[in-house]
């Protein structure tokens, strides 16, 4: 039923005139409008010739999917056939029509006819025309990329590339009876191609709930989160420690919008996103994944980024009750993007406060050095202004994987072997034998079963 959550995300299983016009225009353009009487095409056809019987196979094939096609907009390919040699008989009827004993305006009818075929299919052949070039190459034996400019195939193996570069190899890709020390969060239709290419196991996939319910309600429950702890509740217990965006449209009250759109900072001096760091990201302009649904332009500078769970240094603050503290961090992505995370904090009426950061200034690299090229880094220290203070502070790798507390005098981590309060359980803490960059976010004994992440 449509009413599923995976089904009505899924844009293939949708019918055409969904919300109104729906897919129709951009699958079929106007002649979406004549799909109904494309069976006449085939009963015309039997009177125009000898030979009923063409006439009637095209009529038997109209009928059997223009049903399918209608309701569920996958079956379109199969429905283009049929239907393109319905829309020539009915447009050669039309002309003939038109101009009855006038065979010398014929010519110029079935001229007009051709020629208003741009116009009628003016939006599916926006889609269309980029590739056509690469398609023409291929058939002749050539390369079938002949633009710069990558379409979503080769825009989501770049990106899943990156992702299997920045991540560390999991148990179970071969071998079902292990299990993953980690997921990933996707969206659903990246599942098949993150689990084949990037080797890396999701919490769903391009099967839905067929291959496993919880992580598939905990996907959407996270990209449909406003809020970050409602996105951290979402994933509790399932062992994720890494969550991929990309752009998904106008929708600046959801979280993902923030880490997508935003990078996680804070807007108008209020808190930033504190327990999300980016990994890794696109390494050039190509095609988000709201461009199918048409949300999305059709090509935007950074499609997909990738980001890490962690529970996040707590800058201590000390000052006058009230006092915002602003902290900026310049960031620097493996593909050499620069950009400020930026967070803010309200010193309390103790005369202290806390801004919690996900981003390392010292050590924020893999001791072996094969991932430092790979995550994203801090240039440098934070920098906090309080008031009039303004001064500077390092923020140790082992303080954002262990969510510890940083002084504001030294920059140094004190002893506090409390837990952080106000951290769900999965990001508590992370062992300190994980790799920097590359760190756990969940408990052991939190993952879930084998079978419970789909095609590893």
């Amino acid at each position: 039923a449509r009413s599923e959550a995976f089904i009505a995300y899924n844009f293939e299983a949708q019918p055409l005139w969904r919300d109104g016009f729906g897919l129709a225009p951009r699958r079929w353009g106007w002649l979406a409008l004549a799909l109904p009487v494309a069976p006449v095409a085939g009963l015309l056809a039997t009177r125009m010739s000898r030979d009923a019987g063409p006439g009637l196979i095209l009529t038997g094939w109209t009928l059997y999917l223009l049903p399918l096609a209608v309701s569920n907009a996958r079956y379109g390919s199969d429905f283009a056939p049929a239907a393109s040699v319905s829309f020539a008989l009915l447009a050669a009827a039309l002309v003939r029509s038109l101009t009855p004993g006038r065979p010398g305006l014929r010519g110029a009818a079935a001229g007009m006819a051709v020629a208003a075929i741009p116009l009628l299919l003016w939006q599916p052949l926006q889609r269309v025309v980029p590739f056509a070039a690469g398609s023409l190459a291929a058939l002749r034996g050539g390369s079938p990329v002949t633009s710069s400019e990558w379409g979503l195939s080769r825009t989501v193996h770049d990106f899943v590339a990156r992702l299997r570069e920045s991540t560390p190899e999991t148990k179970g890709y071969l071998d079902p009876s292990q299990t993953p020390e980690y997921g990933i969060v996707s969206p659903t239709v990246l599942g098949f191609i993150v689990n084949r290419l990037g080797r890396r196991p999701t919490l769903a996939g391009n099967f839905g709930p067929y291959a496993g319910r919880e992580g598939l309600e905990a996907t959407f429950r996270f990209y449909g989160a406003r809020r970050e702890d409602a996105a951290l509740k979402a994933l509790r217990g399932l062992g994720v420690r890494y969550v991929i965006v990309t752009d998904e449209g106008e929708v600046p009250d959801r979280l993902w919008y923030r880490l997508h759109r935003e990078d996680g900072s804070g807007r108008d001096d209020g808190p930033g996103v504190g327990h999300f760091r980016l990994v890794t990201e696109s390494s050039r302009p190509g095609v988000p994944l709201g461009a199918l649904r048409g949300v999305s332009p059709q090509r935007v500078e950074i499609p997909f980024k990738l980001f890490e769970i962690v529970p996040g240094a707590r800058l201590q603050l000390e000052g006058e009750p009230g006092q915002t503290a602003r902290v900026e961090l310049d960031v620097e992505t493996p593909g050499g993007r620069r950009f400020v995370y930026r967070t803010a904090g309200r010193v309390g009426e103790g005369g202290r406060g806390l801004v919690r950061i996900p981003y390392a200034t010292t050590a924020n690299q893999d001791p072996s050095g094969d991932a430092g090229p790979m995550v994203a880094a801090a240039l440098g220290p934070a920098r906090v202004q309080l008031g009039d203070t303004r001064y500077e502070v390092e923020i140790p790798e082992s303080a954002v994987r262990e969510g510890a507390v940083i002084a504001p005098d030294t920059g140094s981590a004190p002893d506090d072997p409390r837990p952080d309060p106000s951290a769900p359980p999965d990001v508590q803490r992370i062992p300190a034998g994980s790799p920097p960059g590359l760190a756990a976010t969940g408990n052991s004994g939190t993952l879930p079963p084998a079978e419970g992440l789909p095609g590893r």
